[in-house]
């Protein structure tokens, strides 16, 4: 999506440029304001469909489970136990609010990372996980989670592909329990 976001403003500015060179009969000055204007637009809203993609990645929709909020938080403080990555890296449980039904949890894990020269260097990243959990009617709990990764280098995404498992590691989980996505 990132590459799209590049190519398709100066694919609409070479396109609108041309286009409005042969309508306005050669004056390249206008046509290259409204070339210029049509690139950002394009871009600008391919960028805004990667940043509301990438806000629910990191805040999915709440889920709802056949379980009370009590099963829910356990089977979630046993989740963060089991996982593990990279070099033995595991969760780090900050809070866990049974009265709040609230869990927070610190994953900070070593990854490595080639820069521009192909050089393979250690960095590390750091992601923060948070659930709240709510009873709702007919005895099911409500699960809300929150992801909020700090990376060092440059790779953007590097916490992606462990939310990615934590995400599964839930599902299998909880999956059981599961009602329907709520909307």
């Amino acid at each position: 999506m990132i590459i799209l976001g590049l190519i398709a403003p100066i694919a609409a500015f070479f396109f609108v440029d041309s286009v409005a060179g042969d309508l306005l009969g050669g004056s390249s000055d206008f046509a290259f304001l409204i070339a210029v204007i049509a690139a950002v637009c394009s871009g600008w809203w391919i960028v805004q469909n990667v940043l509301a993609n990438r806000h629910n990645f990191l805040h999915p929709e709440p889920r709802e489970y056949r379980a009370t909020s009590k099963q829910v938080f356990v089977k979630l403080r046993e989740t963060l136990n089991e996982l593990s990555y990279n070099f033995g890296d595991r969760w780090h449980i900050v809070v866990a609010d049974t009265q709040a039904n609230r869990i927070v949890a610190d994953l900070r894990f070593t990854d490595e990372e080639s820069d521009f020269d192909q050089r393979t260097q250690r960095v590390q990243r750091f992601l923060r996980f948070e659930a709240n959990i709510k009873d709702t009617s007919f005895g099911c709990a409500l699960l809300q989670l929150d992801f909020n990764p700090r990376v060092e280098g440059m790779s953007f995404w590097a916490s992606d592909r462990i939310i990615t498992e934590m995400m599964a590691a839930i599902d299998m989980q909880l999956g059981a329990w599961s009602v329907a996505d709520v909307r």
